[in-house]
């Protein structure tokens, strides 16, 4: 299945709907990273994840009718696979970031190098999330769209592209701050985070939508069906 134009302008329109929260949750993750007073950056942490899933699972419920868009229900049913998958993609990310602060790299540096291998990982994974919140797996979500991304890599270039998008638009943000920090930059950074979490969204749905195509499928050992 040709990843289309069309399909990321579906896509597109689809997750305009939360522009609102998207902007929302980017400010909480800005104050989770901020170093103010523990209790504040933990309520932050906590609200921007529990929202983040609440997106992927209400974005979900658009594509498929059978799916309950209740907040419950979706936290229920996806949270701990959501964390779980999370963990796991971040694994090399941090290894990288581990390894770079072990070197004593300077700071912009590890910024970028970081963020090159956060950006190749979120492109193998792209479709992991969508696996997650489809079939409602965690673990075998990793390998199942590792697997789907591998055997559809060519046609989902489009999605890709995206995700690139995402992270360099992230890491733009985070140079600037650091380079010039003020207000100003600060106000940037949070415009680009908001930018970078509408495109992973939208990589999201269009990759959710190509898995609702080809009906991939998790088996309960956690092969790819």
């Amino acid at each position: 299945m040709e990843i289309t134009q069309a399909l990321l302008g579906e896509s597109w329109a689809v997750v305009g709907r939360y522009w609102p929260l998207i902007i929302f949750i980017s400010a909480l993750r800005m104050v989770a990273l901020s170093g103010l007073e523990m209790g504040l950056t933990l309520l932050a942490f906590v609200l921007g994840v529990v929202l983040t899933i609440l997106v992927y699972g209400r974005l979900v419920a658009h594509l498929d009718p059978d799916r309950s868009p209740a907040v419950l229900t979706i936290l229920q049913e996806n949270g701990i696979h959501y964390l779980v998958a999370m963990v796991i993609i971040g694994i090399p990310g941090g290894a990288a970031g581990l390894l770079l602060r072990g070197l004593d790299a300077p700071l912009i540096l590890y910024v970028v190098l970081s963020g090159l291998v956060n950006a190749a990982v979120a492109v193998l994974t792209l479709y992991v999330l969508p696996v997650v919140f489809l079939h409602r797996a965690g673990v075998a979500a990793v390998l199942a769209g590792v697997s789907a991304f591998l055997s559809h890599a060519a046609a989902s270039a489009g999605i890709a592209v995206v995700v690139v998008a995402a992270h360099v638009v992230t890491r733009v943000g985070a140079l600037l701050v650091l380079s010039h920090p003020s207000s100003w930059t600060g106000a940037a950074a949070l415009g680009a985070a908001a930018v970078a979490l509408y495109l992973l969204f939208v990589a999201f749905t269009a990759a959710s939508r190509v898995l609702l195509g080809t009906g991939v499928r998790v088996q309960a050992g956690g092969e790819p069906a």
